[in-house]
């Protein structure tokens, strides 16, 4: 498939599907490896707006997790966190997951809904990316940086860590993330 043309793909962090675009490549190893057409590498001035997959790899984003399909659930989270959308966020959680979120200990979908809800009437302007630091069969542990500003304007950049754990349907079922904030100028933004 040439990049440009376009099939209906399912997105892998629960929304459904999308029209987008993708092709593959043949790998010198005879690997066929799916290219991205939506977004290049790592664009930070520009939020990433939905990484997806086809019918046929969207399975593979359960565990036991490969590489390719733990990068794949990071760059699906980083996608939806940036739509602020805690109902859409939600819907990647299990109904009971159990969240640690700095010195917040919650579990369940509605909980989740309601800290979102919370975190972003705060975390104004919020820009988020996520690094994938390490994976296991049904684990995932990223490095993230998000900015956001208060409502009086101040600016901050917040560093973490966060470790994911799966269901065998890829929902998460346990965040445990760990966060520090540090104020900054609207001059040192990185992400815009």
């Amino acid at each position: 498939m040439e990049c440009g043309q376009k099939q209906v793909l399912f997105s892998i962090f629960g929304f459904g599907t999308l029209d987008a675009v993708a092709h593959s490549q043949h790998c010198s190893s005879d690997r066929t490896v799916t290219v991205f057409c939506k977004r290049p590498a790592r664009l930070i001035k520009e939020p990433y707006r939905g990484e997806i997959v086809n019918e046929q790899l969207a399975a593979e984003f359960k565990p036991p997790f490969t590489q390719d399909t733990a990068l794949a659930k990071v760059r699906a989270a980083e996608a939806a966190w940036n739509l602020r959308d805690p109902e859409r966020v939600a819907l990647a959680y299990s109904e009971d997951s159990r969240w640690r979120n700095r010195d917040q200990f919650f579990s369940g979908r509605d909980a989740i809904r309601d800290f979102l809800k919370t975190k972003w009437k705060k975390e104004l302007d919020y820009k988020l990316i996520k690094e994938l630091w390490a994976f296991t069969d049904n684990r995932i542990s990223v490095r993230f940086e998000y900015e956001w500003h208060d409502k009086d304007g101040q600016w901050f950049r917040t560093h973490g860590n966060e470790h994911w754990e799966f269901d065998d349907d890829g929902l998460m079922q346990v965040r445990d993330m760990s966060a520090n904030d540090v104020p900054i100028q609207e001059s040192e933004r990185r992400l815009k």
